[in-house]
């Protein structure tokens, strides 16, 4: 399963929570962050398409070496191997460790993902059971502001200004709508996390609990209360989301 969140203070860790009251599951969050591992090994698909890499550079399964009188500069192997090795690699790097834990299925909150990265996990793992969680931009960054700047990459893209964020929530919320229809995805804000629970576990096939049930989380990112956001940085945020916001019927000024 995929838990991604349209940027930070969207109550992803929430929902995060509410799957781990299941005890068949374990959901990594934001796991290395800083190192990007899904964005970068998503990004390796990046040049592939009809025209590159070219078919007599791969070595098709069974074929022999080629001999060495043969051009071998761009000797590759196919791309399924590319396709198996990366889902070997999430295996081990996420699977393995849930499974020693006691869990049998694991899963992945996220909320840097784009579309050009879920798409990617589920070409890797097509079963994949994928939810999309956004909250008002407004109320995400009122909550942002006194806890960050935290990184939309590591380390030469931090999120240290209103419209910064609202850029990135609008660059990923346009990506959750293109996929929303699709099969084994859900689109679903975060005041509907209650009201749409049973159909929340339905999707993911787990045990939910209720977001009511769940005690206030103890520690979190430190607040700073310097930092709190300003009119003027709210009014940026609903100027730069309004028309997402009103496509996804979130209600406010």
């Amino acid at each position: 399963m995929l838990i991604c969140s349209a940027g930070w203070r969207s109550r992803s860790t929430l929902l995060q929570r509410m799957c781990l009251a299941d005890p068949r599951v374990l959901v990594w969050g934001e796991a290395l962050d800083r190192c990007g591992i899904l964005q970068s090994l998503a990004a390796q698909w990046r040049p592939i398409d009809a025209r590159w890499p070219n078919e007599r550079h791969l070595l098709a399964p069974g074929d022999p070496p080629p001999a060495a009188d043969r051009w071998l500069a761009n000797l590759s192997p196919p791309l399924a191997s590319l396709r198996l090795g990366q889902r070997r690699l999430l295996d081990t790097l996420f699977g393995e460790p849930a499974r020693a834990a006691g869990r049998s299925r694991w899963g992945l909150k996220e909320v840097r993902l784009g579309g050009e990265e879920i798409r990617w996990f589920r070409m890797l793992l097509p079963e994949t059971r994928i939810v999309l969680l956004v909250r008002d931009p407004v109320e995400a960054f009122e909550s942002y502001a006194p806890r960050g700047p935290w990184f939309e990459r590591w380390p030469d893209r931090p999120v240290t200004t209103a419209s910064a964020f609202a850029e990135m929530w609008s660059r990923l919320v346009e990506d959750f709508l293109e996929l929303a229809d699709e099969p084994g995805i859900m689109l679903v804000r975060d005041d509907e996390l209650e009201s749409r629970r049973d159909e929340l576990a339905a999707h993911l096939d787990l045990e939910l609990a209720l977001p009511s049930a769940l005690e206030r989380i103890p520690g979190g990112a430190e607040l700073h209360e310097d930092r709190r956001a300003t009119a003027g940085e709210l009014r940026t945020v609903r100027r730069l989301t309004g028309n997402l916001r009103r496509r996804l019927g979130i209600q406010g000024p």
